[in-house]
């Protein structure tokens, strides 16, 4: 989902063209080789053959769909055509590759192929090679891939992602297509998952399935609801009467908000830049009293990548939950900082992370050893190195304006609005 973020970033930031292609029976073109173990299987029904014939088997020449190594199989015939023609594949994701120094940028999934480039003809050129050597559709501008619909005005500079029709499609399928709507996804609590019984079967492969498809929609384009999915997701192993409202609460938040997602602007304010942003909520969980993490990385004025976890120590105070936090949105950020030179837009300044504990600043911008900070385990302390070789700017920002914070805690009403509109990019 990210590369896919970061190619609707990409387009929306620079005002180009955004292409899609789609591959017909993508894995027939993967021919099996020598090499290959004999794959041998039986005429299908309905095909003609002699009375001798039916005593035969027939050996697979090309991969089948169904077949363990198909897609795998597949993803190398592509890769070796696109080597071809001349792109240049990532080395921090090898589904995105490159033309002539990131005037082309495409990424490929499966059969779906999504492309952007400053010039549109050069973009069509490499669909018409495609379509030269495979059964190739050119579906024109891009308008929907993986579930997410993507719909641009040009005419305001923005792109909207939004999986609304499978969204809906969720909600129908677990009976809450009709019930009325919430204006936030969790009650504003405390965060603890003890049940005292147990669903039964039916509805614990309901909850687990459930969970499973609120968690792609937060992956896709509703950030906003990270904080009570990762709350579901503690319930997996054996929910209760409780972990089910809660996840009929999220539900409902959905109903009503089918249509929101998130939104990349051409005209956003350093929005060529990479962007962080990181808080932690001190404890809030009281099953176990382990603070969570939440971290917004954003281009063109809207999040590329986000996270919702639970943090893997028992920090002692807030400001060692935000240090921690802070550990985190520094992997994330040297990742996309990879990421973004393998397409010819290496960030030349250090990113600036946004952090609103003045305590945990001065924990990463100094090397002073104190009562309060000596017991932190040395593998945080990178943020240190990467703020002195300035990879990374750490720098204040009020809380009201903090884009994570709802991805740590469940807010109320007004609160979680203002930072829903920050977050999406609204």
């Amino acid at each position: 989902m990210e590369s896919v973020h970061l190619v609707v970033s990409h387009a929306a930031g620079f005002g180009q063209a955004l292409r899609q292609a789609d591959m017909k029976t993508a894995f027939l073109n993967s021919r099996m080789s020598k090499k290959d173990k004999p794959i041998y299987v039986i005429p299908p029904k309905g095909f003609t053959c002699s009375q001798e014939q039916t005593k035969l088997v027939w050996r697979l020449k090309a991969w089948l769909y169904g077949l363990r190594l198909s897609p795998k199989s597949w993803n190398g015939t592509f890769h070796l055509f696109l080597l071809e023609i001349g792109f240049v594949p990532s080395t921090a994701d090898p589904c995105l590759y490159t033309l002539n120094g990131g005037e082309v940028i495409l990424l490929v999934y499966v059969d779906d192929i999504l492309l952007t480039g400053a010039k549109e003809e050069l973009v069509t050129t490499i669909i018409e090679q495609m379509k030269e050597r495979f059964e190739t559709v050119d579906l024109g501008e891009a308008k929907f891939i993986l579930g997410m619909a993507i719909q641009r005005n040009l005419e305001a500079g923005t792109i909207l992602l939004t999986q609304e029709a499978y969204t809906k499609a969720v909600l129908a399928k677990f009976g809450m297509a009709d019930v009325r709507a919430t204006a936030t996804p969790a009650e504003k609590e405390p965060v603890t998952t003890k049940e005292e019984n147990a669903l039964s079967p039916e509805q614990t492969t309901m909850f687990r399935s459930a969970t499973g498809s609120v968690l792609y929609i937060s992956r896709g384009s509703r950030p906003d609801i990270s904080h009570s999915v990762l709350v579901l997701t503690k319930s997996m192993a054996k929910p209760g009467p409780k972990a089910l409202a809660k996840l009929k609460r999220l539900m409902r938040y959905l109903k009503g908000t089918t249509s929101l997602g998130i939104t990349y602007r051409k005209d956003a304010q350093g929005g060529d830049k990479l962007t962080a942003y990181v808080d932690s909520d001190f404890a809030g969980d009281l099953d176990d009293r382990i603070s969570t993490t939440g971290v917004v990385l954003t281009l063109a004025g809207g999040p590329v990548d986000t996270t919702s976890e639970k943090q893997t120590v028992t920090a002692t105070s807030s400001a060692e939950a935000e240090y921690v936090a802070m550990s985190k949105a520094c992997k994330m950020i040297l990742h996309w900082r990879h990421l973004l030179k393998t397409i010819n837009r290496e960030q030349t300044e250090a990113t600036v992370l946004f952090e609103d504990s003045t305590a945990a600043i001065s924990a990463s911008e100094s090397n002073k050893v104190t009562q309060k900070t000596k017991h932190i385990d040395v593998k945080y302390h990178h943020v240190r190195s990467l703020i002195v070789n300035k990879v990374v700017e750490v720098k204040k920002i009020d809380t009201n304006l903090q884009k994570a914070d709802m991805l740590t805690k469940n807010l109320g009403t007004v609160k979680f609005l203002n930072n829903r509109r920050q977050l999406l990019g609204m």
